[in-house]
């Protein structure tokens, strides 16, 4: 019973949640671990080892078993899209400051988001008056 223990707590958890959600979409979808092996080309051993969350199975098998299950692979690996996107930015230069300024102590940053505040609304109130018709002097 130890020996078993053991085993779980060296599996990668990233196994053990795929063969737990492997094993779901196939009750789901009503398939035995035969039929599932027979439609992805691989063994019955293979595939509950897989649900054992023993190893991950090769690329070509993942697009398989996402075919044959009828799911996108975010599903069938139980990645978890509701958070958003961590944000991006995509000017290199820009992106490798901002790195440099999370660096750097508390006051720092904070007198930097004061200097990035105080150039962006510049820029919004210049926008402002760009748009603003002229108005026709009064004489």
């Amino acid at each position: 019973m130890a020996e078993v223990s053991q085993r779980r707590k060296k599996q990668p958890m990233l196994a053990r949640l795929f063969g737990r959600r492997l094993r779901a979409l196939r009750e789901e979808r009503g398939l035995t671990q035969a039929d599932l092996a027979s439609r992805i080309h691989a063994t019955v051993p293979q595939v509950s080892r897989y649900e054992r969350g023993e190893g991950l199975p090769a690329a070509e098998t993942l697009v398989t078993m996402a075919a044959v299950l009828s799911v996108d692979f975010n599903t069938l690996l139980a990645v978890d899209t509701s958070l958003p996107p961590p944000p991006s930015i995509r000017d290199l230069p820009l992106l490798e400051r901002f790195q440099g300024v999370e660096k750097l102590s508390k006051p720092d940053r904070d007198a930097v988001l004061r200097i990035i505040d105080a150039v962006i609304k510049s820029h919004e109130h210049e926008s402002i008056e760009v748009r603003r018709p002229k108005r026709a002097a009064r004489g």
